[in-house]
């Protein structure tokens, strides 16, 4: 007897991200300067993999090393005159994500998230340079191994995290 059900599609990989975690924290940082000062200590604009809150991320970082209070209006003007405005989806995403941030306080929580995926993306990203090393089949293989394992000892070294 053959088996007569339709074979399930895999599905697609994506890299680790929250998305809702960035809008989160960007919309408490537009808010309230704690909410930043929460945030610099987990994580940085490299960390972000949406490129919109990216952007803002590093706008608001702007304003707010400038001196100047950040607030929707402070970072819409940033980002006008970075040419990135547009790109994001115009200031009304900035009062969107502000008025959808859960909390303020979770700032940090929201940063933790970010920075934990972040993590992920780079342990991938490292695991696609180690199949490299593997599938290039050239070379010595005491130097590959040694190689890869130096790779995978610098995720293990960059992974320390504040908490």
């Amino acid at each position: 007897m053959t088996d007569t059900k339709p074979k399930e599609k895999p599905k697609a990989l994506q890299l680790p991200s929250n998305v809702r975690a960035e809008e989160s924290l960007v919309g408490a940082m537009l808010l309230s300067r704690d909410a930043i000062e929460d945030a610099l200590g987990v994580v940085d604009v490299s960390h972000f993999a949406n490129s919109a809150t990216r952007d803002v991320f590093d706008s608001i970082l702007a304003v707010y090393e400038s001196g100047s209070n950040v607030d929707a209006v402070t970072v819409s003007e940033e980002l006008s005159r970075a040419g990135r405005l547009e790109a994001i989806g115009g200031p009304a995403v900035l009062m969107d994500w502000q008025a959808t941030t859960p909390a303020t306080s979770n700032a940090r929580s929201y940063a933790e998230i970010i920075e934990a995926k972040a993590r992920m993306r780079r342990m991938v990203s490292v695991g696609h340079e180690i199949a490299s090393i593997g599938m290039s089949g050239g070379g010595d293989a005491d130097e590959a191994v040694a190689k890869a394992g130096g790779l995978v000892d610098g995720l293990a070294a960059s992974s320390t995290r504040t908490t």
